[in-house]
């Protein structure tokens, strides 16, 4: 079997900007040997390094991923078998390490180990995961997902909570037969760093690697008034264009955990962060048990709510919205005149 890297995510922890980075360079060396990033489609084959470079500049996201899990499970054994090969084939033409990558995966273990996936594929994984505290993902989850559910807040929230048990997580994935090792980190500012330093190797620049981050509050709230930009929880594309082509700055989305979810938060948490530490690299463990977002609501308490409604715009802040959309369009008309002056005759 192959002994390949299976980033599983987690979502909302830096998965995109490091899928961003594979795509655009889908071969580099590492400490170990060269390494190859593929992507598993179930419509078609084994994306390699030159159809993912090709098909990475259409994609409105930037980056190309694999399917999620039950997505490639739809499909029929002879699709499998012509995965398993190919994954071989690009294995072993020149002993390079694959790396396959999606955020979803983190939460499917058990659907990993029911279908027997790895086996399936024909190999064996070295699995990466990076996890962050509770409430800031909770917080993060809700306008990439929640809000566009027209559910209420506390509904969501404990139907959520499930989710962010990374201790449970992490030794599901541990428990699984063909996984040969599972590394967890705690997200660091710099995830597309930490990631390659873990295989030994050093990333090259890429422009846009901060893709799908948090969108600023009022462009959030732009959204929920005009639901046609924002139609469902999985409708993500108007997040992308915005965030290529506005300046929005780091402004961070509305916070919206009060204080009695934060309680909840907190308490479900504990004992699944104290799992979580004992899987930890010691250099980790120490960073987790100092960060207070792990464990004190005291941590939060600067924090001001805003309503997960729908609210009223602010004058000023649409104002200014406004003039970074119109900055923004007449960039990208330059950019379209400058096209069509090298392609005469298209319209």
């Amino acid at each position: 079997m192959e002994n390949i890297v299976l980033h599983v995510g987690m979502p909302k922890c830096g998965s995109s900007a490091i899928q961003t980075a594979l795509s655009n360079n889908p071969e580099f060396k590492g400490a170990g040997g060269n390494y190859r990033y593929l992507a598993l489609l179930g419509e078609y084959d084994v994306l390699n390094p030159s159809l993912l470079a090709r098909w990475t500049k259409s994609q409105v996201s930037g980056y190309i991923v694999s399917d999620p899990v039950k997505q490639l499970l739809e499909k029929p054994d002879e699709n499998w078998q012509r995965w398993a090969r190919q994954l071989r084939e690009q294995g072993n033409s020149d002993n390079t390490r694959l790396i396959l990558s999606h955020e979803s995966w983190g939460h499917t273990a058990q659907v990993f180990k029911n279908q027997a996936v790895l086996a399936r594929l024909g190999v064996k994984a070295d699995v990466i995961i990076y996890v962050r505290p509770q409430a800031s993902w909770l917080n993060s989850a809700w306008w990439q997902w929640g809000a566009w559910k027209d559910q209420a807040l506390m509904q969501w929230l404990m139907k959520a909570l499930p989710l962010v048990q990374w201790g449970e997580i992490v030794r599901a994935w541990q428990k699984l037969p063909d996984v040969a090792s599972v590394t967890v980190r705690l997200l660091p500012k710099d995830v597309v760093g930490d990631f390659y330093s873990l295989l030994g190797a050093t990333h090259e620049a890429v422009a846009d690697t901060r893709v799908n981050v948090s969108l600023p509050a009022e462009l959030l709230r732009v959204f929920q008034r005009n639901r046609q930009l924002r139609t469902s929880e999985h409708d993500a594309a108007m997040d992308f264009v915005a965030a290529r082509h506005l300046e929005l700055g780091n402004g961070a989305p509305p916070w919206i955990i009060r204080k009695n979810m934060l309680d909840i938060i907190l308490e479900k948490s504990h004992a699944s962060n104290q799992a979580l530490l004992e899987l930890l690299a010691p250099d980790q463990q120490e960073i987790m048990r100092n960060d207070p977002a792990w464990w004190s609501k005291d941590y939060y308490q600067d924090k001001i709510v805003e309503p997960w409604q729908t609210q009223p715009p602010n004058a000023e802040k649409v104002d200014a919205l406004l003039a970074s959309a119109l900055m923004g369009l007449k960039e990208l008309n330059e950019k379209y005149r400058q096209l069509l002056a090298k392609c005469p005759g298209e319209p």
